[in-house]
């Protein structure tokens, strides 16, 4: 045997194995810019490498890197009573962590979270479907027209006229309580029973959303009943920005956060792609059939947390994570990269 040969060959084949990993794994500027491929070519062989994983995109990915500043964080508390007034008036009792006023409560929890509820309600209205979500009100300030919420919730979000009157009356009440503001970002909104719905909100800054920071507002008919609030009323920038990997470099990543069972890890929190209770008898052939785990939103986010011991923060410095939601409402958080020259 021509061992000289057998040498050369070996020498080659790892020359080019280690080329492909340090590409692969290392470079993450090569995967987010490069020159040889473009996005969608790009996009298309991470799709099909995580397929293989038993994962569907199923999102739209932004096609480059973001440059975002690095935040401090902290909770808005209320012992000023500034935010009481808004929702109260100034009319109002305090019964240890109650205010109490002649038709509403508020009860403060771990100082940071707000609960308000309306103890005595109006009679309220069937939900008018007929309303019109999209009279714009002039604002004097500017002499623009401002809607109450966005186009992009009326045409994007696949809205039923029922919860697009409810958004109106949320909308209406955030409002007309000087609450509204730039921060505050329509999400979601979910149909609790046959005239109740939650409208829920996240809190804006940067062009990203603030983890763990909300307002659920709880709509019957054409009165607000109840509103749940977590927000941070102090964001103060610190240090330089951080150029973050693209999306397709966090999914690329994404695949060694895999099991052999196909489950993605992540922080001590793991999404199954299957019921957990699944009987042990099937078969292999049965488990080999398993749905696919469908990602249907892949976002940066802030995040106050540790990553030691679960701690209840009043402030602190943020990290940026990618917030990854599965069709089945799991979420997963994945520590973003920065790119370094």
């Amino acid at each position: 045997m021509d061992w000289k040969r057998v040498e050369s060959i070996l020498i080659v084949a790892l020359l080019i194995t280690n080329i492909i990993v340090v590409f692969a794994l290392h470079n993450s500027r090569a995967l987010s810019h490069s020159e040889i491929l473009d996005f969608k070519d790009r996009e298309e062989i991470v799709k099909q490498l995580l397929e293989e994983k038993n994962i569907i995109i199923d999102t739209e990915l932004n096609n480059s890197t973001d440059l975002l500043p690095n935040i401090h964080l902290t909770y808005e508390t209320y012992e000023d009573g500034g935010f009481i007034e808004l929702l109260l008036g100034d009319d109002y009792k305090v019964e240890g962590n109650k205010y109490i006023s002649s038709d509403s409560e508020i009860i403060i929890k771990n100082e940071q979270n707000l609960v308000y509820k309306r103890n005595i309600i109006p009679a309220v209205d069937i939900l008018n479907h007929s309303k019109s979500p999209l009279i714009a009100n002039l604002n004097e300030d500017d002499n623009k027209l401002n809607r109450a919420y966005s186009i992009d919730i009326l045409l994007n979000k696949n809205l039923k006229d029922d919860e697009i009157s409810a958004i109106s009356v949320a909308e209406d009440f955030l409002t007309n309580k000087g609450i509204k503001s730039s921060a505050v970002q329509f999400w979601k909104v979910i149909k609790l029973d046959r005239d109740s719905y939650c409208v829920k909100y996240r809190q804006y800054e940067e062009q990203k959303f603030l983890e763990d920071a909300y307002m659920n507002v709880i709509v019957v008919g054409d009165q607000v009943v109840e509103l749940d609030r977590k927000w941070f009323g102090s964001i103060v920038q610190i240090g330089s920005h951080s150029e973050i990997e693209s999306p397709l470099v966090a999914l690329f990543r994404l695949m060694s956060k895999m099991d052999d069972e196909g489950n993605i890890s992540e922080n001590r929190k793991v999404i199954r792609s299957e019921d957990d209770s699944t009987n042990d008898k099937k078969s292999k052939d049965t488990k080999n059939k398993k749905q696919p785990i469908k990602i249907v939103s892949l976002e940066l986010v802030y995040r106050l947390v540790s990553d030691i011991v679960p701690i209840r923060f009043l402030e602190g410095d943020s990290t940026i994570y990618w917030r990854i939601e599965t069709d089945t409402g799991k979420i997963v958080y994945m520590k973003a990269k920065e790119i370094r020259e």
